[in-house]
């Protein structure tokens, strides 16, 4: 949904190659595919267009939509929980337990695995303190009023004695902390 359309076509013509034949590249490589070749493509919608949270992404034509199979695919938080080496476990428990306040309060907006990367870094580098990480990923461009909710569900769902929870609450209360921040990756 965020491919070049061309390229589509492409990738169409390769996949539709049905019994392994060779394929003729536009470089004029000729490739046959081995028998055990599977393609997997990952996208953020189903492939219908823009939604609130990818408002840039493309619709999909037909013909590549009957090619592909949907297979929803959550966060693997064994994966992450790994990846995350800053040795801190109450921030990973804090991120997690953000995700799913985020997911149950509407699911139209996300923590993604590169949030625990970036927070993984901060934290690690000694950049960024607490309170930067928390206006950097936790409460850049979300509305009071969100923030708020977020707070509520994780009260609800946490050992609520977290640190870092008890800055989040702090900083959302204190509502001059409250400040549309972009970041940049």
């Amino acid at each position: 949904d965020n491919s070049e359309s061309k390229a589509l076509i492409e990738l169409n013509k390769f996949v539709s190659n049905i019994g392994y034949k060779p394929y003729l590249f536009p470089n004029g490589e000729i490739v046959t595919p081995n028998p055990n070749f599977r393609l997997v493509a990952a996208g953020n919608t189903w492939g219908d267009g823009a939604d609130i949270s990818y408002s840039t992404r493309e619709s999909l034509d037909a013909s590549t939509l009957r090619r592909l199979a949907r297979v929803e695919c959550g966060y693997d938080t064994n994966l992450e929980k790994n990846m995350f080496d800053c040795n801190d476990q109450e921030m990973f428990d804090f991120c997690m337990t953000f995700r799913n306040a985020l997911n149950e309060r509407d699911g139209q907006d996300e923590f993604s695995t590169g949030d625990l990367v970036d927070i993984n870094n901060y934290l690690k580098s000694g950049i960024f303190d607490d309170q930067e990480i928390m206006k950097l990923i936790f409460i850049r461009n979300r509305r009071i009023e969100t923030l708020q909710n977020i707070i509520s569900i994780m009260a609800n769902n946490m050992n609520t004695d977290n640190k870092y929870y008890s800055l989040f609450k702090r900083m959302v209360n204190n509502k001059k902390d409250v400040q549309y921040v972009k970041r940049s990756r």
